[in-house]
């Protein structure tokens, strides 16, 4: 419908509306009537302070009331010209006043020092959480296999095969690393949950637009169970290959004497 139009919910409650009313608004000396089809808390470019907000059908209102500049947002590819465009539309009598490059917008908002330095502790945070972390696994698994190297060898004198030992090894390891993978992701993003928005900087954080929001990325996720299944990898097949070389009576002599 060419005279369907969305409007803010503030709006919407204060004057009582509902959808499917027409509603009258005065533009200059115009009065131009709409039927509201549909609320909306935000709109691109759009502030809380702007209200009230109606977006409606441009044709419709240029029909109605003299025409006047308007912006447009383009989607171009990486290799698009932007001066090639602006010609292309001045021959078909559209005429560009202003352009604005958000490309350049958004380098400059990367490179500000505000946003490298939280995202550096973030990314400095989490490559030290990483090295410590496999450090501690294959630490633990060098420890360990010292001193389970006499149970190791009376395990294969009883007639354990060796692929029963590193069965047995690799369950240990995967419910090892398993369960921590499971608990510390419920801990990561329950952690984020509760401090990530400590991290929004505004001087008024009830005027945060649009409102700060956790996301997880999946892709993160999916990174470190890379990571963290390498890990166990590695230190599977360096416990197989202790296995394979382990002496039965160099294990068996070396629990007498101890």
């Amino acid at each position: 419908h060419e005279q369907a139009a969305l409007i803010n919910r503030e709006f919407y409650e204060e004057a009582r509306l509902e959808i499917g009313d027409w509603i009258t608004f005065s533009v200059g000396r115009k009065d131009i009537d709409f039927i509201v089809a549909g609320i909306i808390d935000y709109w691109p470019t759009i502030y809380p302070e702007s209200f009230p907000l109606l977006v409606g059908n441009l044709d419709y209102f240029q029909s109605q009331y003299i025409i006047e500049p308007y912006d447009v947002w383009l989607s171009l590819e990486e290799d698009a010209s932007i001066q090639l465009i602006i010609d292309e539309l001045q021959k078909n009598n559209i005429w560009v006043t202003r352009v604005v490059n958000t490309s350049n917008q958004i380098i400059e908002g990367k490179r500000d020092p505000q946003r490298m330095g939280i995202f550096g502790i973030l990314s400095i945070g989490f490559v030290v959480a990483v090295i410590i972390t496999v450090m501690g696994f294959f630490l633990y698994n060098f420890l360990s296999l010292r001193k389970r190297l006499l149970e190791f060898g009376v395990m294969r004198a009883i007639g354990l095969s060796i692929s029963q030992l590193i069965s047995i090894l690799t369950l240990e390891q995967v419910l090892t690393v398993g369960i921590g993978f499971v608990l510390g992701t419920i801990y990561g993003i329950t952690a984020s949950r509760v401090f990530m928005p400590f991290l929004q900087i505004s001087q008024n954080l009830e005027g945060i637009v649009p409102g700060f929001r956790i996301v997880i990325q999946k892709g993160d996720i999916r990174n470190i169970l890379i990571i963290l299944g390498g890990t166990l990898v590695i230190g599977l097949v360096f416990l197989g290959v202790i296995l394979v070389r382990l002496k039965l009576h160099e294990a068996i002599k070396l629990g007498e004497e101890a």
